[in-house]
């Protein structure tokens, strides 16, 4: 594998104190409207301190394997401290500001939401003169949902079971994320990991308009959007809520059970307003069980106020779990 400027850093003279990336006032605004109530009414210099304290030593951090690569992004499994397996999000060294603001805004949108399903931000480096990156807490077998979907042995080897334990797992912990008073607004199997236990984890969206680009279409208005994943209020007024994360959640589990096939492949980006106000959905999945279809079924219910909680979608998740593995 190629050496990257990352990994030469990591080989230099011993750690001193980081020195703050010179450009982080121009991160900082962003930053601040994608973190949880309870810290989302600090001022600016309160949030500098705290992305401060979250500033790890880049010389402890080394780079193994390549996982992902886009235009711009990059994603390694590496280790820090050399004992700790990591996730590093970066970027190359040609990114724009644009690109590096959104790694730090989303890599820090699931920050002080802290639980076993949630993939935890363990630091953060925007030191002058060197890239910048975004550090995840997780095994060494740690990797993409979406991806490890995708391989051609998984539709062999993923049981109905264990699907369903998958969707618990991240039910459960959208459960703990609104109750932060977090709105993910991008629920999908891209922004999931999964190890070789089979055990998910919610990530957060950095970079996965750069590594999965056929996910996401503009409408005309500059932004590229998940537009396949939103609801109907999500995509006529940019609204998200509990609903919207409610229905995207129906369209993960989708996925789960077709391996990661392309969510409505047939509609045209520009026709999914008027293709859901006409009351269409996604199909019913090959060998998934209408219970199952059931559930997310009641996640793309048109008004808002019908769909599940995420309360309600673990009990009936966790439900169905106990009816498939009573007889196993």
């Amino acid at each position: 594998m190629r050496t990257s400027s990352f990994q030469r850093l990591n080989t230099s003279a011993p750690c001193q104190q980081p020195a703050i990336y010179n450009g982080a006032s121009s991160v900082i605004a962003p930053i601040h409207s994608s973190l949880p109530r309870k810290v989302e009414h600090q001022q600016p210099e309160e949030l500098h301190r705290r992305i401060s304290e979250l500033t790890v030593e880049r010389c402890r951090v080394r780079l193994s394997n390549l996982l992902q690569e886009g235009t711009f992004g990059r994603v390694y499994r590496g280790s820090y401290n050399d004992n700790q397996d990591v996730l590093v999000k970066t970027v190359a060294q040609h990114a724009s500001q644009m690109q590096v603001s959104l790694l730090l805004q989303e890599g820090m949108s699931l920050y002080g939401a802290s639980h076993q399903g949630i993939l935890s931000v363990l630091g953060v480096s925007i030191e002058d003169h060197t890239t910048p990156f975004v550090l995840y807490s997780a095994p060494n077998t740690t990797r993409n949902l979406k991806l490890f979907l995708l391989e051609p042995s998984c539709a062999r080897t993923i049981t109905t079971i264990q699907i369903v334990m998958m969707s618990t797992q991240l039910a459960l912990a959208l459960v703990h994320l609104h109750s932060h008073g977090v709105v993910h607004k991008d629920i999908a199997t891209r922004n999931c990991v999964i190890d070789d236990q089979l055990h998910v984890k919610l990530s957060d969206s950095s970079l996965s308009r750069d590594l999965f680009p056929a996910d996401y279409n503009c409408l005309g208005d500059s932004e590229n959007r998940p537009v396949k994943w939103l609801s109907l209020e999500a995509l006529q007024h940019k609204q998200f809520s509990e609903a919207s994360d409610s229905w995207a959640f129906g369209v993960l589990m989708w996925e789960l059970c077709t391996y990661a096939k392309q969510p409505y492949s047939e509609v045209d980006p520009f026709e999914m307003e008027h293709y859901l106000k006409d009351g269409y959905r996604l199909a019913q999945p090959f060998n998934c069980p209408d219970e199952l279809f059931t559930i997310m079924a009641y996640c793309w219910a048109l008004l808002p106020g019908e769909r599940p909680s995420f309360a309600q979608l673990n009990a009936c998740l966790s439900e169905f779990y106990a009816q498939v593995t009573r007889y196993v």
